[in-house]
């Protein structure tokens, strides 16, 4: 295992210069981009002619996914040797076939393979260094695509010298061992241990290691995939391996209705599928009707972070998929062992440790300040470190998201936790919708019924005096300043004898004072006469008459409106503000009962704001302010 992790670090470092010069490379192809194409793209006309470069970031997760098998794939013997030593029948799955590396190491020989039935010789297995060597070569294209979807591919010149130095680099790091091609690796494990194995992923290439030890690409003879399975299932084959493109349509478990072979079949799952449903549609090629025992998952974990993020994709989807019936992120299928930070809390330590580790994140190119997604780009990006930074990292990480996740959870704010309630409620049969059978066992034979939740809810009131008490003192604990709203507004000094002073400032926004030249105004309109009229803004408080639109007033009058008892005229607006002064019949049907109402806004319906906070609002009305309890009339 010391020779697997020194060759994953070693891939790592080649990873990260191939990150760091890349950028260097897209930069040149887009300058010579615009030397080929002249003035389209000079032009900015990029609806016309479109430059596709290829990024070794937008790489990482096949990457991952690739170092991932090559590097399980080393233990499929083992694996297989322990399922056959449990009594049962092994099956493989892995989640890509590396036909496409496989096509890169065949290289120039790939149009004479089909006519040559003995294979040709090539330099090895597919292997993580083959992978390497392909993004490096993708790395030093870039494609011009235009309006009609014509596409022309360049070489980015000037690059040259540092790719034969780059991959003569991966070749001196001597990564044989850790080859893509896991199922050749499966098939000859089964073979060394006297076994069969066939494969129904319908992938095109098989490598093969001859007696002198030379390697030979072959074509492969795909067997029929019901033909391979009815083998399987009557114990002709010992090992099957899968992946979602044979994930429909089998049937292979212990069953004796397909096949005479009923040991009890264990998958070995060395990658997750990149989809949740692929995943439960090979999950169920094993676990299905008519089986006389259920399968048994192995699914080895190396601990690696690429090997975590892995997990965690899969437990996200998987959350996902599950929540719609069971309302809850729990799932037994869950992978637990893998640091669980796709999520907002994750989110929140991924930033911390981040911050505190500003060198991780330079490295990783992962912006803490305006980033977003950084939990995500850590796990995906951490491939680029060392096995020692990345568990270093990751336990951090896991180490704070823990403390993070607990707080949260004891005050009751944790998003990944539901949130219970004892309603102690009763349910109440009201009547049946549907008439049907209450006793069958099928569901569309059983009557749809409505019924009723009955719960009772004790409320106290509390009055505005205490909950200002309870305020002062949390504020005390805190060692904060606060401000009585009794003191912070002055509101005694706002009524005087029972007469509301209207320059007082509580008063502004319902007079509508506007800063006009540094005194304030007030503008207003009377619907006095069967009909609105806007009337003129008048100083407030600056002793001076005061002329409107339709007849004269007499000084710091309200126009439109008849004198009365508050010592304003009686126009509707008035009497509707001067109930309210008085905690009579108010605006918006509200009586007050032991204290003063304030209108501190607007002149319509008021909303119920309680003693501090706003309740629903009942169009563009006021809000009372209420020192005593108020009810609604």
């Amino acid at each position: 295992m010391e020779r697997t992790r020194g060759a994953v670090d070693r891939v790592s470092e080649l990873i990260r210069e191939l990150s760091e010069t890349g950028k260097v490379i897209v930069d040149a192809a887009k300058q010579q981009a615009k030397q080929r194409l002249g003035g389209m793209v000079l032009a900015g006309s990029m609806d016309k002619v479109r430059i596709e470069t290829t990024s070794v970031a937008s790489q990482l997760d096949s990457f991952s996914r690739y170092l991932m098998g090559s590097v399980k794939g080393q233990f499929v013997s083992e694996l297989l040797q322990d399922a056959v030593a449990r009594g049962h029948k092994p099956s493989v799955v892995l989640e890509y076939t590396a036909d496409s590396v496989s096509e890169f190491v065949i290289g120039d020989q790939l149009g004479a393979l089909a006519s040559v039935p003995e294979g040709v010789i090539v330099g090895g297995h597919p292997n993580i260094g083959d992978v390497v060597k392909r993004f490096a070569h993708k790395a030093m294209t870039f494609k011009a695509v235009d309006g009609l979807g014509n596409a022309h591919e360049f070489r980015v010149a000037g690059f040259d010298d540092w790719l034969d130095r780059f991959l003569a680099e991966v070749d001196d790091a001597r990564l044989d061992d850790l080859r893509v091609n896991v199922f050749d690796r499966t098939r000859e494990a089964a073979e060394a241990l006297g076994m069969t194995f066939e494969d129904i992923t319908g992938r095109k290439y098989e490598f093969r290691t001859g007696e002198n030890g030379e390697v030979r690409a072959f074509l492969r003879d795909k067997p029929q995939t019901a033909d391979a399975v009815a083998r399987y299932n009557m114990g002709q084959t010992d090992i099957l391996g899968l992946n979602s493109g044979a994930a429909t349509g089998v049937s292979a478990q212990a069953s004796p209705a397909h096949g005479g072979d009923v040991r009890r079949r264990e998958m070995i799952k060395l990658a997750f599928q990149r989809e949740i449903t692929d995943e439960r549609q090979v999950e169920g090629r094993v676990h299905r009707a008519g089986q006389i025992m259920p399968p048994r998952y192995s699914i080895p974990v190396t601990g690696f972070a690429p090997d975590d993020r892995i997990a965690n994709l899969f437990n996200r989807a998987n959350r996902s998929l599950t929540s719609s019936t069971s309302a809850t992120r729990e799932n037994r299928t869950n992978a637990d062992h893998a640091v669980d930070i796709l999520n907002p809390v994750g989110e929140r330590a991924a930033r911390m440790v981040l911050a505190k580790n500003p060198q991780i994140a330079d490295m990783l190119d992962i912006d803490i300040e305006k980033g977003q997604d950084i939990a995500r780009k850590l796990l995906g990006r951490s491939v680029m470190l060392p096995l020692a930074e990345q568990s270093a990292v990751l336990s951090e990480v896991d180490s704070m998201f823990r403390v993070i996740s607990d707080k949260m959870t004891a005050e009751g704010t944790n998003p990944l936790r539901l949130q219970f309630y004892d309603w102690n409620a009763k349910v109440e049969h009201v009547e049946d919708l549907i008439p049907g059978d209450p006793g069958s066992r099928g569901i569309a034979a059983e009557p749809l019924r409505l019924n009723r939740v009955i719960y009772e809810e004790k409320v106290e009131s509390l009055s505005a005096k205490t909950v200002i008490g309870n305020i002062s003192d949390n504020a005390r604990q805190r060692e904060e300043p606060f401000e009585n709203p009794h003191k912070a507004w002055t509101y005694d000094k706002a009524v005087v004898r029972g007469v509301a002073d209207f320059d007082h400032h509580l008063f502004g926004s319902v007079m509508g004072r506007v800063a006009e030249g540094g005194r304030a105004s007030v503008a207003f309109t009377s619907s006095e006469g069967g009909g609105d009229r806007t009337h003129a803004r008048l100083p407030v408080g600056d002793g001076q008459d005061t002329e409107q639109a339709g007849t004269g007033r007499e000084r710091g009058r309200v126009p439109g409106a008849e004198r009365g008892a508050c010592g304003t005229r009686s126009g509707r607006w008035a009497a509707a503000l001067c109930a309210a002064v008085h905690g009579l019949q108010g605006i918006g049907g509200r009586q007050a009962q032991g204290g003063v109402a304030f209108i501190v806004r607007g002149l319509g319906a008021a909303r119920n704001v309680g003693p501090f906070g706003a309740g629903p609002q009942a169009g563009q009305g006021a809000i009372a302010y209420r020192t005593g309890s108020a009810d609604r009339a």
